[in-house]
C-alpha cells in the first residue's frame, strides 16, 4: 500500500464522517420541526402558559397585602416550641410567646389563594416599672412548610417552561429541559394548584 492510498483512504474515510454528520444533522433538524407542528407541543405551550400564569399569581399572592382571619385561641396547639393551628405548624423564635395574650390569635392571608401566611398574636411587652402603662406588641411567625418558604426559587421553577419555549433550539439541552418540564415542572405545578385550590 502506497501513501496516496493511505490518504485516498483517509479522505474517503473524512468524507463518509462528514456525510454521516450532516445527515444526522438533517434528521435532527426534521424531528425538531416536526415535534413543533406536533400536538405535544401543542400541550406544551398550553402548560407553559397555566406555569407562567401559576408564577404569576403565586408571586402576587406571596408579595400583596394580606387579609386578617380570628383564630379561637381553643385552635392552637402548643408543641414544645411550636404551634399548630388547623394542622399547619408554625415555629415562634424564643421569647416571642411569653405573656401572649389568649384573645389575639389571627392569620394573615394571602388575597388570592386565602392561604394562611402569618399567625400573629400580641404579647405583653416587658418592662422595669410594674406601674408604667402596659404596652403590647405584635409577633408573627411564618407558617411552615408553605409556598412563602419557597416564594422566588418556585416562581423560577414554574417560569423554566417559559425559557424553554423562548430560547428552543435543535439541540440536546432544548430536549432535556423539555423532558425536565414533563417530568417535574407539570406535575409539580398540577400539584401546587390543587394544593392551593382545595
Amino acid at each position: 500500500m502506497t501513501q496516496f492510498d493511505l490518504k485516498a483512504k483517509m479522505r474517503e474515510a473524512a468524507e463518509r464522517i462528514k456525510k454521516e454528520k450532516e445527515l444526522e444533522a438533517q434528521r435532527d433538524l426534521e424531528d425538531y420541526q416536526n415535534l413543533l407542528k406536533s400536538g405535544k407541543w401543542k400541550i406544551f405551550i398550553g402548560l407553559m402558559v397555566f406555569c407562567a400564569i401559576m408564577s404569576i399569581l403565586v408571586g402576587v399572592d406571596s408579595l400583596a397585602a394580606t387579609s386578617k382571619e380570628k383564630v379561637p385561641y381553643e385552635k392552637v396547639e402548643f408543641y414544645s416550641g411550636n404551634m399548630r393551628v388547623n394542622g399547619s405548624y408554625y415555629l415562634p423564635q424564643t421569647g416571642q410567646l411569653g405573656d401572649f395574650q389568649e384573645n389575639s390569635f389571627f392569620f394573615k392571608q394571602t388575597l388570592i389563594f386565602k392561604e394562611p401566611k402569618f399567625l400573629c398574636w400580641h404579647r405583653e411587652e416587658w418592662q422595669a416599672d410594674d406601674n408604667a402603662p402596659k404596652k403590647y406588641v405584635q409577633e408573627c411567625t411564618v407558617k411552615r412548610i408553605s409556598i412563602f418558604e419557597w416564594f422566588p426559587f418556585l416562581s423560577i421553577g414554574l417560569l423554566v417552561p417559559l425559557f424553554v419555549v423562548l430560547f428552543k433550539r435543535p439541540q440536546p439541552l432544548f430536549k432535556f429541559s423539555r423532558y425536565l418540564c414533563w417530568l417535574i415542572v407539570y406535575p409539580g405545578s398540577l400539584l401546587l394548584f390543587f394544593h392551593l385550590i382545595t
